[in-house]
This record gives C-alpha cells, structure tokens and sequence, in this order.
C-alpha cells in the first residue's frame, strides 16, 4: 500500500487546469445567450458573442421557428481538435463549441470563421429541434420529457443534414461548398458507393460511413430544395409539429409527394450519373499516379527519409489501434516471393484452382521494417524523419490531471524500440524539424489562438515564432532543404493562403509573409518542399477536385503534376527529385500512390489561374461556387458599438437550475421510494440535492451539498434515515430487530483524481460525526464520529491489438468511536480485467477487517442494496449484494470473491460471487451466487441537470444457506456521488 500512498500524495502537487469547473470561468450574457468561458478563451468567446445575436436572427428566419427560450453556451476545448453539439432539450437548451480550429485538409476546413461555421451548426441544431408540438397532449408529454416531436421522429441524416446543408447556405462556406465533400460524393459515386437510405444515418462499418449523415444528408436535402422550392423544408417541419401526430415518412411524403426512401434513390440516381459522366469527360492528360500500396481505412501524411530508402505512416483501422510503420520504399522482392509460394501452395492442392488475379493486379501487401503501435487509444499525427534517418518525431494527443487532451511532441528511435517525450502540455502540432536536427517549427493552438513556434530538440523549450491570434490559423509548417525558408498555410481574411518567410536561423526575417496568390475560390493543403528548393509541391482544391501543384519560385508560374477523379492529397517528394509519394480518396479509405515527377504532358500556367477539368452540366454539389456574398455578411464587420456589447462577469456559484428526481429500490432488503430535487448550474460547480425517502424498510431525509470550484471537491451531506431490516422480504434467522436503526448526522468530505494515458488516482477524504439510535423494547443511544480515507489506483495496459488489461486497486480506511469504544476498519479490493472483442472478464477480490468494533452496526454486514440518503463512509461496512437480505452475514472480518463475465453486445454481467466471513461454523463460511445484472454508473451531468447515479437491475440464484435455491431479483435507482 505504500505506492498508493505515494501516488496520492503526487496527487496533491497536480496543477490546476483551464478547462474543470475550479478554474477561472466567466460569462457573458446577450438577449439570447449566456456564454460561459475558461479566462484564457476570453478573447475568441468576445469576437464569438459580437455575432451570435445577429447569427440566431439570421438561423430563426431560415428555419421558420425562433425558440423562445435563453442558450447556455459553454466555450472549450476538451480534445484539442474542432468540434461542437447542440443539446436541445425543452426549456433548457445548450451548446458546445470547441475553440479549437480546423485543419486546412480538414472536411471541416472550409470556413471564414471558426467560431462562426460552428455556432452557425449548432444554432441551426437548436432553432430546427426545440420547436414544440402543437398537438396538447403532445405539450404535456413534453413538459416531462422535454424533446421536440422533430427531434423524436427524425432520423439522424435529417438532423445532421439540414444542420450542414445551412451552415453552407448562411456562411458561404462549409461542408456544402468544400472541395472535399464535392470529391468525396463524386468518388463514391463512381465507384457505386453512395449508401443506402438505411445505412445513410448509422454506420460505422464503413470508412466516413458515420460521416454520411452529414456529407450525403446535406447533398440530398439540397437537391430536394432544388426539386420542390425553398418552402418545402419549413412545410416539413410544421408538418412533423401539428396537431395531427405524424411518422417522419408521413409528413415528408405529404411535401414531397413520395417516400423518402424513394427520392433518396432518385436523387442517389441522378449523382451517380452526373459523377460517371465527368469520370468519361475527363481530359485525357489526367493521372491518378501509380497505385503504391492500398491501404483502406484512414492513413496520416507519408514521410520520406532523408535517403530516401524508408518511408512512415501512421494507419488507422475501425477495431485495432493505431499503428506508425515504417516501409522500405525499394523494391518488395520478398513481398513477391511470399505471393509466389502461395500460389505454388495453392495448386499443389488442387492443380485445377485458379489463383486471384486481383491479388496480381493490385500491389501486394509490405511489411513492415519497423512499428510503433499505439497505446490505450493515445494516436499519432505529423511523423517526421530527424536527418540521422534512423528516429521519427511525431505527435501524440496525451491527457493532463483532469483528462483534457494535449497535443505534444515524442521522438521515436525505431532501430531501438526506445520512444522519448519532448514536451508536456505544449499544444502542438504539425511539426517539421531543420535540417540541422537540432529544432523543429510547429502549430501551437491554445484557447482559440493558432501561432506558429519552434521547438528546441535538445532541451524541449518551445519558444513563439509568431504572435498568437484568434484572426488567424496556422497549418502544416515546412522549412525548406536549405533551412532558410519557411513555407506553411495560413488562414487569414476568411481562405486559406499560401505564405512564404525567409529565416535567420530560428527567427523570420520579417514579420508578414509574402503570400503566393491563388485563384478566388480554389483552396490548399499540404506544402512541401522539392529536394532542391526551388518548388513548392502542394494540394489545390477547385471547382470540386483535389490536384497537386507544384509552384516554382523563381519562374512565377506553377505546374499540374497530377489530377484526376481521385482527390489527391499530402504530396511528399523522395530526395532524389524523381517521384512524390501521396494520398488518395477511394470509399474504402485512402491509398498511397506515387507519381513521376519527370512528365511533361501538362502544361504550365500562372499561380493565379490554376484550372482543373470544368464540366459545365455538373451540378453544384460536384462543383461548388461560393457565393460572393453569404446572408451572414463578412464576419469581420459586424463588431458592435463597444458601448453596446455586454461586459463579462466572473462566473462565480453559477446560475442554479432546479430538476425533480425519482429514484428508489425493489429488492429482498429494500422497498423503498425516493423523490427530490437537484439545484445545480450548467458547469456543475455548484450542486445541490434535496431527497426524502418512504418505504416499508426505511424513512428519512438527506441535503447534499458539492462545491467544485476549487481543485479539491467539496461536500457537505446532512442525513436522518430509519432503517428497519426487520421489515425485509426476507428475513435472516436470528437478526430480528438488533439491526433496526435511526441514523443521523453530517459527513463532509474532499476528494480529488489525476488522470494520465493508462492510470487514475483517486483520493478521497473526510469526517462524519452524528447518531445511531436503536429500536426495540429497550432503545439506545450512540454517538458516533469517524474519519476516512479512500485512496484508489486503476491502472490500463495495451496487451495486443484489440486486447487490454485493468487493474484496480481501492483501499477504504476509517477510525471511530462510538460511545466510549474505539474501532478502526479497513477493506481493499482487487480487481483485474482484460478486455478482448468477445466480451470483458473480470476477477476481484475483497478483504477487510474490522477490530474493536462492539456493537453490531460497526462490523461486517452482508447483503444489501443501499439507496441514497445515508453517506457512502456510514455504510462503508455494508457489502452490498442485492440478492441477499442485509445482515446475511455478521462478522469482525469478511472476504469475497467474484468472476464477473461482459459478453460482447450485451449489456449485463454476468457473475458467479462468494462471501464468508472468517470464523463462522464450518459449512457455512462461504456463500455463493450466481446470477446477472444489468449496471450503469455515470457521474454527474450538469449540462443534463443529472446528478452522479447508479442503476442496478438483476436476479440471482443463490447456492448456499440460509437461502439456498431461491432466486431473488432487484432494482435499483440511487444518486449517490462516486470517487472523484
């Protein structure tokens, strides 16, 4: 138990973090919004507030409803990457943005403002959702569950789609006008992959399957405005809301005229003619490249080796983890010796079988020379090789105290195996070192702000290149063969640019960089370097297409390396100038091709006119044109009177919201019914919960008070609960009314957890002090106070690809007194489990003692299921087994043993358990049951209004006396607040 105590003690020096409810939030209220923000996002949630008034007016006249009710936006930025959600729940609605901006590869990278695009999503999400229905008894079903009819009856490619189609129609930018979306249809489309009506909202069995909801939904809602009028969705949505009460087919049959199965096929008709017609219309001097490796699923940015012999990768599959590979870019010899001799094996069994000519035809499969897989879900993004060949830096996203995720810089030496962190907490990203190896240039996003910085290799100090800015976005720094040019693209005055800086060694030699023009509309991604210098290889999107350009500095003038119907990204040339390794689009995921960079069948042009194949009868979803000026306006001027804006305030206890809760348990030792109340505000740093309890086996009240503002949780708990095990559906021989009590009292406790990739630590701490009254003939009186700690350890493990182990350890101490009589309790329980596809299996083991104890109430009672009015310390001597009636077993000391079994898709366990207490009669200690339970535990969700809980639902058979062979069920609902 020493490490733990060490482990905990560490926990006490864990720095505070912006992002949990104890650090320094702020909000700031306009006539439709509150925003509540970390101060360190202050800057981006202002510019954000100046716009979200003019925004939701926009969004309600589009949509035809303007919801009555206030948003409580809360600005952060939990994953470091984009992203936002809309929770639009009657009568108290909220969003999430996430501060942090796209990529420019990204599908979401289409933007003017960040903020802007995803707000816009969001409110749609919202304005679209909480319109209410007109149907009254509709109306009283909603004042309980508080979900609009829309949001009911819709499948998920409605809700997402109309979302996405609009971000487009009020921004001008977005998904509906990328590059990236247009390629995406056009190649699914070619290929007969466009999904089915029932796989367009749920599937996540293919590659961006999920993602279809979206990019698909939005095309298809697009061309049913385009079909039937501009009327037509908002005719849909009062339909779903009427006093007539409709399926979704029902009302969109009634404005469409037909299923929306049947016009999804129309529609997926007409894009899959329209995309085959551009693949036959194409130029004939387009090239794809040649087919390198098929990879499927999704695949990082390649790297090359300074020699040009090896080449790195990260892959990504739907069930294994990540893996960062490292190829030899020669000649695969022994790839086609393995395929030799398995096709020699093959007619050897059966000379008359044909082996498979697809297998031929396509490049077979590499090994790989080296391999760093990754671990507990912790990804890689940005391998770069360091000039010695023989080491990768790379990015890995790594949690900090609280579970908030960073991006930070490691070094991988692969001849050795060894993997060595460089920063901590750094937020960065996309990193290129210099050719010297001595540091590198990366993209910090932090709070909004994107800023470009360098990143010393030797000592790990990260020092700022450029200023931070919520205004502008970096993305995909490289520096140039030399060391004296910096290339990256910057996100500026709402696009994309290409921008060029000359260095002196680690500083630019000016502050503004020159910016290589491009044409209106077109964007771009992935600059990197030719081995000499003098060009600039990168990938342009126009007119529908992703093709790579390369721009040559001196002449002024670029070239088209190659195009085609396949999406071409992430050009990455081998040192000796001869070929360029990149990525393309296919529906099964990306593929790595390469391309001779020696053609000279395709023209030059001048950087301002790059043009790529233009058909004219395409129609707008396979060719988008923004539009030049979007209903939202320029995001840039519509900043209000500084007089006018609202003035940010310190958050403080927050704005309490109250919610009625109904919890209570049917079970061999409890029937009993709990009601209250949680007041709490939406951060969840003020929480309170009112409940009382009635019921056959107990009576009583409990006033719970939690205060997270501060890195420690604090609570405060008031109790008075009658407990009458008497009263049980099953009685223990011999227990009668020595265990019927009257508790009350207070417990205060403290408690805190430090979160890292593959360990938690946990550590809680307090004091109660109250009563215990006996019932009976002859009742009495106690005092009783007690403190405890209870420190926990969970550690995680990666065992193979899909396999991992757990193991936990929690330790519950306490020391009290009751009366005059001193006691002191321990118990510790040990819990390992290893996760594989089948299912989840778990072994624990429990002990615990409990000396001085002379009165029943203080040892070992088990069998049980609590509720939630009495603290977890007071009963922490209870072992809780639904099944049996409490006090099943007495005792000084107590052992358990279970093996408990997750089957994959099901969500119960099922278990086999035995508990005894050391010293009974001989054929009795031990008693068993076996059995299953259905157990969901969550933390408290403020945005939800939900407090911690635990639901227990089962039946089990128990094997041993005093209650051999029956079979007993329960049920159980309680609030009560798990270790932090």
């Amino acid at each position: 138990m020493k490490l733990v105590w060490i482990l905990c003690l560490f926990a006490l020096t864990v720095p505070l973090q912006a992002q949990g409810p104890a650090a320094e939030w702020r909000t700031l209220e306009t006539p439709s919004f509150r925003i509540h923000y970390p101060k360190a996002s202050e800057a981006w949630a202002l510019h954000l507030a100046d716009r979200l008034e003019a925004l939701h007016e926009r969004v309600a006249r589009e949509v035809g409803f303007d919801r009555p009710e206030v948003v409580d936006v809360l600005v952060l930025d939990p994953v470091a990457r984009p992203n936002g959600s809309a929770w639009p729940v009657l009568g108290r609605p909220r969003m999430l943005l996430y501060s942090s901006p796209p990529e420019s590869d990204s599908i979401l990278g289409n933007f003017r403002n960040w903020g802007e695009l995803v707000a816009v999503h969001e409110e749609v999400h919202l304005a679209h959702l909480l319109r209410p229905s007109r149907n009254p008894f509709r109306r009283v079903i909603e004042s309980l569950i508080p979900i609009g009819p829309i949001a009911q009856r819709s499948p998920r490619w409605v809700i997402e789609g109309y979302a996405t189609y609009l971000e487009g129609e009020l921004t001008g930018r977005g998904r509906p006008f990328s590059h990236l979306r247009a390629t995406i249809l056009r190649r699914w489309a070619q290929q007969g992959e466009i999904p089915g009506y029932y796989q367009l909202s749920a599937n996540d069995r293919d590659w961006l399957g999920m993602s279809m909801a979206y990019l698909v939904g939005s095309a298809y809602l697009q061309w049913l405005v385009d079909s039937f009028g501009e009327e037509s969705l908002r005719d849909l949505w009062q339909r779903l809301s009427a006093v007539r009460n409709r399926s979704f087919s029902e009302a969109f049959s009634g404005v469409f005229g037909d299923s929306p199965e049947k016009l999804y096929n129309r529609f997926r008709a007409e894009l899959t003619y329209e995309a085959i017609r551009l693949e036959l219309e194409d130029p004939k001097t387009s090239s794809e490249g040649e087919l390198w490796q098929d990879l499927r699923w999704t695949s990082g940015q390649p790297a090359v080796s300074p020699d040009g012999e090896l080449l790195a990768l990260v892959l990504r599959s739907r069930k294994d983890p990540q893996r960062l590979v490292v190829w030899e870019t020669g000649d695969d010899g022994a790839a086609r010796e393995r395929r030799k001799a398995d096709i020699e094996a093959l007619l050897a069994a059966d000379p008359l079988d044909v082996p498979a000519t697809d297998s031929a035809s396509r490049p077979l499969p590499r090994q790989s020379v080296h391999e760093l897989k990754a671990r507990l879900g912790a990804g890689f993004s940005s391998p770069r090789f360091l000039p010695d060949g023989h080491s990768l830096l790379h990015v890995r996203f790594e949690p900090d105290g609280e579970g908030f995720l960073h991006p930070d810089l490691f070094v991988w030496s692969f001849e050795t195996g060894a993997v060595e962190r460089l920063t901590r907490g750094a937020d960065v990203r996309d990193v290129d070192p210099a050719p010297s190896g001595e540091w590198a240039v990366a993209v910090r996003n932090r709070h909004g702000a994107s800023q470009l910085v360098t990143i010393d290799l030797t000592t790990s100090r990260v020092e700022p290149l450029t200023e931070p800015s919520i205004h502008t976005v970096f993305d995909q720094p490289r520096i140039s063969p030399d060391g004296r040019r910096l290339v990256c693209v910057r996100h500026s005055e709402g696009r994309w640019h290409l921008v060029l800086w000359n260095l002196e060694g680690r500083r630019l030699r000016r502050s503004e960089p020159e910016s290589l023009p491009l044409a209106p509309g077109s964007t771009i991604t992935h600059p990197s370097w030719s081995p000499d210098g003098t060009e600039i290889y990168a990938s342009i999107g126009e007119k529908g297409n992703l093709h790579l350009v390369a721009f040559g500095l001196a002449s002024g003038t670029s070239r088209i390396l190659s195009r085609g119907q396949n999406g071409q990204l992430a050009p990455e040339p081998t040192p000796d100038g001869k070929r360029l390794f990149f990525l393309s689009l296919d529906s099964e995921g990306l593929d790595l091709r390469t391309l001779d960079l020696h053609r000279q069948d395709l023209p030059e042009q001048d950087f301002e006119t790059p043009k790529g194949p233009s058909i004219a009868s395409l129609r707008s979803m396979l060719e988008p044109v923004a539009p030049e000026n979007p209903p939202l306006g320029d995001p840039e001027t519509r900043t209000p009177d500084p007089g006018e804006r609202a003035h940010p305030r310190s958050y403080g206890i927050g704005r309490l919201e109250v919610f009625p809760l109904l919890s209570g348990s049917w079970s061999p030792s409890r029937r009993a019914a709990e009601a209250g109340i949680r007041l709490g505000d939406v951060l969840g740093r003020t929480e309170i919960l009112a409940l009382g309890v009635d019921g056959a086996t107990e009576t009583g009240g409990a006033a719970r008070m939690t205060w997270r503002g501060w890195p420690w949780a604090v609570s405060g708990h008031l109790f008075r609960a009658k407990e009458r095990p008497s009263r049980q559906s099953r009685i223990v021989p011999g227990l009668g009314e020595s265990l019927d009590l009257e508790s009350s009292g207070v417990e205060l406790t403290i408690s805190r957890s430090f979160l890292a990739r593959g360990y938690r630590i946990g550590l809680v701490g307090g004091g109660s002090l109250g009563t215990i009254e006996t019932a009976g003939s002859n009742p009495q009186r106690f005092d009783r106070s007690f403190l405890f700690v209870r420190p926990s350890l969970v550690l995680r493990q990666q065992l193979g690809p899909s396999w991992t182990l757990s193991e936990e350890a929690h330790l519950a101490l306490a020391s009290g007194r009751t009366e005059e009589d001193s006691w002191n309790r321990w118990l510790a329980t040990v819990r390992v489990s290893t996760r594989a596809p089948s299912g989840t299996l778990q072994l624990a083991w429990i002990r615990g003692e409990s000396k001085s104890a002379e009165f029943l109430f203080d040892r070992f009672l088990v069998g049980g299921l609590s509720g939630s009015i009495l603290p977890r310390s007071v009963v922490g001597n209870r072992i809780e087994v639904p099944a049996l009636p409490v006090a099943t077993r007495i005792g000084d000391e107590y052992e358990g043993q279970s093996l408990s079994l997750w089957p994959k898709r099901l969500p119960v366990r099922l278990f086999l358990e035995r508990h005894r207490i050391p010293g009974e009669a001989s054929g009795r200690q031990w008693l068993a049951l076996r059995g299953a339970e259905l157990r969901l535990a969550g933390r408290a969700r403020p945005l939800l209004r939900l407090p911690a809980y635990e639901l227990r639902l089962g039946a089990a058979e128990i094997l041993d006396e005093p209650f051999a062979g029956e079979i007993n069920w329960w049920i159980g609902l309680s609030f009560r607040p798990r270790d932090r």
